[in-house]
């Protein structure tokens, strides 16, 4: 999948990485993909679809087994990428000293000690931190948002190109998150940084990305909330149904149907709802509407253990939370493998 960026910032060529050493567990398999200059791009993904490995990758804290990830368009060593590429991980370790001495740590080994009061005072009233309160704090008297919000900002003031976030806002209120949200944007608009960011609050990650793509056993499958249906297929009468407890009966017509096909991935903007009774088969409840960047609406459609994402364009009729619909779906935008 390539970008408009005609210098992509990182790029992924030929990918394919494992952790045994008979290269019999398949962790990631990515034949392209690139990252641009100044974007932000969101990964979604079930756990164990390879996602925080995908990162490490991406950090040069381990090599590919097959393969190669470039810093703009060069192969470098890891003692380069430190330089140009950090990394927030979702439980942030702080070194056991002031607040202070957290924040200068980085520059301070980088042998940088020119302007350090006013870089740390910079970055740390963008993630809401007042530098005459908190600077002689220990690590200890921090709540675990205001730990996630220092580490943020002792990274942001090493001016890395690219930050990689591993679950950033997975155990933060909704005020920290927003204040997280927030830096990381001022820090792409007035520095150029480059994000690439793994989470699973997916509202909070369409609020603050310029791409967001879907890994699923450890392959780049599509954009953003791509539905994935995953074994239990059958094929009748010209239709490919799925059949399952935990989801009411999805019939697809076919024209020719692979029986060793067992995945079906569609596209948010490809199911197409009607309204329903709760009673009717094959109804689902509309749980959240989430209004996109694009003026598009997003639904999140819930029945039983199933969850289906529908996008609605600007003149279609948006279902109102808590109403139920059935979906449907044109064979010609399902992709089987």
């Amino acid at each position: 999948m390539k970008n408009t960026n005609d210098s992509p910032l990182l790029q992924i060529k030929d990918l394919r990485h494992y952790y045994d050493k008979k290269a019999e567990v398949k962790v990631l398999d990515i034949p392209y993909f690139e990252f641009a200059t100044s974007s932000v791009t969101g990964i979604i993904g079930e756990n164990g679809s390879g996602k925080s490995t995908l990162l490490r990758l991406c950090a040069f804290l381990e090599k590919p087994r097959f393969g190669e990830i470039l810093f703009k368009r060069a192969d470098i060593t890891p003692e380069q990428a430190r330089k140009n590429i950090t990394m927030l991980h979702q439980e942030p370790y702080l070194l056991k000293r002031s607040v202070k001495e957290n924040i200068l740590y980085g520059l301070r080994v980088r042998h940088i000690n020119k302007e350090l009061e006013e870089k740390m005072h910079h970055v740390l009233g963008w993630v809401n931190i007042d530098p005459d309160i908190f600077l002689k704090r220990q690590w200890f008297e921090l709540s675990g948002g205001e730990k996630q919000r220092l580490a943020l900002a002792a990274r942001l003031i090493l001016r890395p190109e690219i930050i990689l976030l591993d679950e950033p806002t997975s155990s933060l209120d909704q005020a920290s998150s927003q204040i997280i949200k927030e830096a990381l944007l001022i820090a792409k608009k007035e520095w150029g940084i480059s994000l690439i960011i793994v989470s699973h609050d997916n509202v909070w990650l369409d609020q603050i990305s310029d791409q967001t793509v879907h890994l699923h056993k450890g392959q780049i499958i599509g954009d953003g909330r791509v539905n994935i249906l995953t074994g239990n297929w059958t094929h009748s009468d010209n239709h490919a149904q799925f059949i399952d407890e935990d989801c009411p009966l999805i019939s697809i017509a076919v024209d020719d149907f692979s029986q060793t096909a067992k995945h079906a991935t569609i596209q948010p903007r490809d199911i197409k709802t009607s309204p329903c009774t709760s009673s009717d088969a094959g109804a689902f409840q509309v749980h959240q509407l989430h209004f996109n960047k694009r003026n598009t609406v997003t639904a999140r459609l819930q029945a039983k253990k199933t969850t289906i994402w529908a996008e609605f364009a600007p003149e279609e009729t948006v279902p109102a939370i808590g109403s139920f619909v059935s979906i449907a779906i044109n064979k010609d935008t399902v992709n089987w493998f």
